[in-house]
């Protein structure tokens, strides 16, 4: 049984032609409300819609601080995903080349035979063990920047959602009374 049977006659007179409309973010169109959404909205009560108007102007005042800590974020989240890949590539290029060196200086049967060859690639090594952990944290910092870019834009504060939050008040105000 839908909401709207349970209308009796005096509440169906306090029905709008015809129904409100709100802006859906997701389709980009102006949707009119459904009769179940209707009826349950005078079914209510003024009060019941009048706290859901008041919550709707509290975040008014809201939505743009969030606007503009997502915009500072977003920015904050390039530059550190930006920092994070230039310091993989410095750390891995770094590596990369004391490999070549290690691969040349044991190449050679000579040094390769002696047991300090073993020793003196691994004093050199030292530092390498710290780029190779410097460039996987590195490499996670990227990541988490760019999950929480990702679901920043997915979940914060567009001007297609404030639109569509916005909208919810003229549907409100319909049936105000």
């Amino acid at each position: 049984m839908t909401v709207a049977i349970r209308l009796d006659q005096k509440q169906a007179n306090s029905r709008v032609t015809p129904r409100p409309t709100y802006w859906d973010s997701v389709t980009g169109l102006d949707t009119q409300i459904s009769l179940d959404f209707e009826a349950a909205l005078i079914m209510v009560g003024s009060s019941t819609r009048e706290d859901a108007r008041s919550r709707l102007s509290q975040q008014d005042k809201q939505t743009d601080r969030q606007k503009s800590r997502d915009a500072i974020l977003k920015v904050m989240l390039t530059a550190e995903g930006d920092i994070a890949t230039k310091q993989v590539e410095e750390l891995n290029s770094q590596i990369g080349k004391f490999e070549t060196f290690k691969q040349k200086f044991i190449a050679t049967e000579e040094l390769r035979q002696v047991p300090e060859t073993a020793r003196l690639v691994g004093d050199t090594q030292l530092g390498i063990d710290e780029m190779v952990m410097l460039s996987e944290r590195a490499q996670h910092r990227g990541v988490v920047a760019a999950v929480v870019a990702a679901r920043l834009e997915k979940h914060g504060v567009t001007d297609e959602r404030d639109r569509q939050r916005k909208s919810w008040t003229r549907v409100l105000a319909a049936y105000q009374g």
